[in-house]
């Protein structure tokens, strides 16, 4: 047992230390990374800034839920999960219950982020995750649960990606290509040593989390060493 107490508590030091170093990575890519005007942004690593508004495809309606069931409406990127609540009792006659993940979906549509001087084509689904803040719904029925996130017209956003030439074939009819901002499109595509990161909220909202590199990498590093001495000791 004690073995494997040790392996774990350096399994559990090693997991910390790789997700604080990302996190710590992404935290000063965003700092690092001065903001660009929509109007004047070119191809590659940029940092936009703006608000939500319909793509050419226009926003999603979204049907959550079953007795009960919830239109989410105006989307351009939701997330939503199904939960069951299940019992279940020891040996000793004890019960406990947890909330089971039966159905999970989500989706997302092309939008424009507008800063204010101009437009820009964003692709929310070239990003492996998200982040849609906080639950927009979660409601209850009986022993069933339903969570909504969703990213909507309106909202602020802030996108670090890569600038790209949309191709012939993705531009929509009737495009202004005097505009050169209407050219192009924002995806999720990581540039050597850069991350990528589309939030709903502003940089503000973002680094108010930011903790100093002491606290962010050396106090992980510190506990994986202290982990690892009985092991070469």
């Amino acid at each position: 047992i004690g073995f494997w107490l040790k392996v774990g508590i350096v399994l559990f030091s090693l997991l910390w230390s790789i997700i604080a170093f990302r996190n710590w990575k992404l935290m000063h890519n965003i700092i690092d990374t001065p903001s660009s005007r929509v109007r004047s942004v070119a191809a590659g690593p940029a940092e936009l800034v703006g608000q939500v508004r319909p793509g050419p495809q226009g926003t999603m309606a979204v049907k959550v839920g079953g007795s009960g069931s919830r239109l989410v409406e105006g989307a351009v990127k939701f997330r939503w999960k199904e939960e069951e609540r299940v019992c279940t009792k020891d040996k000793d006659g004890k019960e406990s219950c947890k909330w089971v993940t039966r159905r999970t979906d989500e989706d997302g549509r092309e939008f424009i982020l507008h800063d204010g001087t101009g437009g820009i084509l964003v692709d929310p689904n070239s990003w492996k995750k998200v982040n849609m803040g906080d639950k927009l719904y979660r409601w209850q029925s009986g022993k069933w649960r339903w969570t909504v996130w969703v990213l909507a017209a309106g909202d602020p956003v802030y996108c670090l990606g890569r600038v790209e030439t949309r191709t012939h074939d993705e531009r929509e009819e009737g495009i202004d290509t005097t505009i050169p901002n209407s050219l192009l499109v924002v995806r999720g595509n990581k540039d050597i040593g850069m991350q990528v990161h589309l939030h709903r909220g502003t940089e503000l909202s973002l680094i108010a989390g930011l903790r100093s590199t002491t606290e962010a990498i050396v106090v992980p590093i510190v506990m994986l060493i202290f982990s690892a001495i009985p092991f070469i000791w």
